[in-house]
């Protein structure tokens, strides 16, 4: 920078006329904020000139972002600096390594696209209209994902969480003086018409729940030995578990037994209470469930565990007896040890046929279910999903309150009414009755706990539960207090 020969105040002290050595204009110089400066010629070698000519300068200097390395930042890198910051809340405990994974996935397979799409490179390509085409350039879209399967444009709910994300982006640029806020992109949201009534994790219907049911407790009577019955069980107390809880499978996959309490009632019921990990999709909450089902799933576990251990023990005596040999022929003689009983760090689901102390992979719990479905050969496309959309549309159709089940279930009270609106008409509980029917396996326990008819003096609440749900919400949009149906705990189910 040559060096400042004359300066001079003008513009009330916001600016100042310079005048450099072997400079022959004078320039006015503006302070952007730090030690950033803008300078611009007043193309005139007149001092009293210059000072006049400062007014239209100050102005063509202010309507513009100020001149910064940053301009030539990729957006990649912007992004990159972006999931930086996120990283550094997820181990400050500020935010869920599921949600920072989200913000990833959203980023690398369709906001980086769409930016290569259209040009946008760098910060100096940004400008008001650089994302107004987003939600069209994804509806159109005829390929999505990492394979690049076949689609007929990206549901709304979809592009409305990349735009929740791009938004996030932007403002952030715009925090940290990377980008001029006046060219900050307006990026408007779409409308969502799905019908989430025909969601893709449809709810069983009460006979489909029963044959479904019948099929899967077949898997069991199936098999010969005590692994593989065990084996089979666990898939049963899976599904079990998931319907009793209404927990997402991911949230299931992280509960240990540390988190799970069992209490007994003034009524002498057993009620359980499970505590979901704040690491989770819609963060740490308490779930109130069946006592029954939770005791019965730990009981299967110290089954388990004493099975193994037999068959250790079983081992363990003909290493000892010189009987064991490796596949060179060397005879085996490390002993094997006893599988400890689960502690409180210990996974719920835990197999302790698995040296790792884990539990069976999604995908095998998957195959599992889609065999029982197969056997089924129902209409409707049902998946593991349906386990949760099946406990709360049972919990609805009991009469429960919304805002309980949403609360429960970790979703949220305007999810819960888009979603399971209508239900009374589309199960037609004063015909069908969902889950009359009673199922009886081995005389312990069903996959139908608690799913009878409704007992003697719950009729007149049957009838008048749907009426009242609607008067609830009519109540939530006009502001007028309504009388709400009365309550069913959600340990009940």
């Amino acid at each position: 920078m040559p060096k400042i020969e004359i300066k001079e105040p003008t513009l009330n002290g916001q600016a100042y006329v310079i005048k450099y050595a072997e400079r022959e204009a004078f320039f006015l110089r503006v302070n952007r904020g730090g030690k950033r400066y803008t300078n611009i010629s007043l193309k005139t070698s007149d001092i009293k000139q210059a000072h006049k000519n400062a007014l239209s300068a100050y102005v063509q200097i202010e309507s513009q972002a100020p001149k910064t390395k940053s301009r030539n930042l990729s957006f990649a890198k912007i992004c990159e600096l972006y999931l930086q910051e996120k990283e550094v809340e997820v181990t400050r405990g500020q935010l869920a390594d599921r949600s920072h994974d989200l913000y990833r996935q959203r980023i690398s397979q369709r906001i980086l696209p769409y930016c290569r799409a259209k040009g946008i490179r760098s910060i100096g390509d940004i400008c008001k209209t650089s994302f107004s085409d987003y939600s069209g350039y994804y509806l159109d879209v005829t390929q999505k994902g990492k394979w690049k399967s076949d689609t007929n444009g990206l549901s709304a709910g979809t592009i409305n969480s990349d735009i929740t994300t791009l938004k996030a982006i932007l403002s952030w640029m715009v925090d940290n003086e990377m980008l001029d806020p006046k060219k900050k992109p307006e990026v408007k949201k779409i409308k969502d018409r799905k019908n989430y009534r025909d969601e893709a994790n449809p709810a069983f219907l009460p006979d489909h729940w029963k044959r479904f049911s019948d099929e899967l407790y077949a898997i069991e009577k199936q098999s010969l030995d005590q692994e593989t019955r065990w084996k089979r069980r666990w898939i049963i107390q899976w599904v079990r578990f998931q319907y009793q809880s209404g927990c997402r499978p991911h949230e299931t996959a992280q509960i240990r037994w540390g988190d799970c309490e069992v209490v007994r009632r003034s009524d002498g019921k057993l009620s359980g209470i499970v505590k979901i990990s704040n690491t989770t999709k819609t963060g740490g909450r308490e779930v109130a469930m069946n006592g029954n089902t939770l005791q019965a799933i730990k009981s299967h576990l110290s089954k388990g565990i004493k099975i193994r251990n037999e068959q250790h023990a079983d081992l363990n005596r003909r290493i000892t007896a010189e009987m064991i040999k490796d596949k060179k022929g060397n005879l085996v003689t490390e002993i094997e040890p006893l599988v400890l009983p689960p502690s409180d760090d210990d996974l719920l689901m835990m197999n302790p046929f698995f040296s790792d102390r884990s539990m069976y992979h999604i995908e095998h719990i998957r195959q599992w279910f889609n065999r029982v479905l197969a056997k089924c050969d129902f209409d409707r496309k049902y998946t593991l999903y349906s386990l949760r959309s099946t406990h709360i549309s049972f919990a609805l159709l009991q009469g429960q309150r919304v805002n309980l089940v949403a609360k429960n279930c970790g979703t949220s009270l305007a999810m819960i009414q888009k979603t399971y609106d209508g239900l009374s008409s589309r199960f037609h509980i004063d015909s069908l009755g969902f889950f009359q029917s009673a199922s009886v396996s081995n005389g312990e326990d069903t996959l139908l706990d608690n799913m009878s008819q409704y007992p003697a003096g719950d009729q007149e609440r049957k009838k008048t539960a749907p009426g009242a749900r609607r008067a609830e919400a009519t109540a939530r949009t006009y502001g007028k207090k309504q009388k709400r149906p009365k309550a069913v705990d959600l340990e009940s189910l």
